[in-house]
This record gives structure tokens, C-alpha cells and sequence, in this order.
């Protein structure tokens, strides 16, 4: 016959169906999908010192250069125009029906 299977095997279940501290002493298998680090090597950082020792020769720098901002219209010593504060008493559904009215005449 057919041995029963551990708790660990038997899907999800409430902590009290299996014994206090159980999952502590069991070892959980599982997959890691991650890549493994190169092993580093003598000659491996020998190429590496003599590309750096070539960059610096040719003063080849990974400098950022700096880009332009997009032109937005807004001059940094022009004024922000005026945002009133009070409520509106038309409620958006009003302001978008006299827009597409707007629009549609």
C-alpha cells in the first residue's frame, strides 16, 4: 500500500494540523533562477587593468553630456499667471457640455 504523506506534501493547511515548529526544522527545496557571478581569475583582471589603462590613455571618459531642456514657454523670470482659488460653481460635467457645445457650433 501506499505510505501517507508528510504535511509538507499535502497542501495548504492551518497551523494547528501540523506539529509547533515543524517548517523550522524542515529544509524547503526550491529553484533559484538567478545568474551565477563570473569567477574572477588572474588573467580575467589582467584584461580588465589593461582596458582601464587604455580608456585612461585615450582620455575616453563616459562623460554625460548635458542635454537642453524642452522650451515649455515659461521664462524662468516671467510671471505664473494668476490660478484663481475659489470654488467653481459649475460642476465638470456642466463645463465639459459648454465646451463640446463650443466645439460643435
Amino acid at each position: 500500500m501506499l505510505a501517507e504523506k508528510p504535511w509538507q506534501m499535502t497542501g495548504e493547511k492551518k497551523g494547528t494540523a501540523c506539529p509547533v515548529n515543524s517548517l523550522l526544522e524542515a529544509a524547503p527545496k526550491f529553484e533559484v533562477a538567478t545568474k551565477m557571478a563570473p569567477t574572477i581569475t588572474v588573467e580575467h583582471m589582467e584584461i580588465l587593468e589593461e582596458m582601464i589603462k587604455r580608456r585612461i590613455w585615450a582620455e575616453d571618459w563616459d562623460d554625460i553630456a548635458p542635454c537642453e531642456l524642452p522650451d515649455i514657454g515659461i521664462k524662468k523670470n516671467d510671471e505664473l499667471p494668476e490660478v484663481s482659488q475659489e470654488k467653481s460653481k459649475l460642476g465638470l460635467v456642466e463645463l465639459y457640455e459648454r465646451e463640446y457645445l463650443k466645439k460643435a457650433t
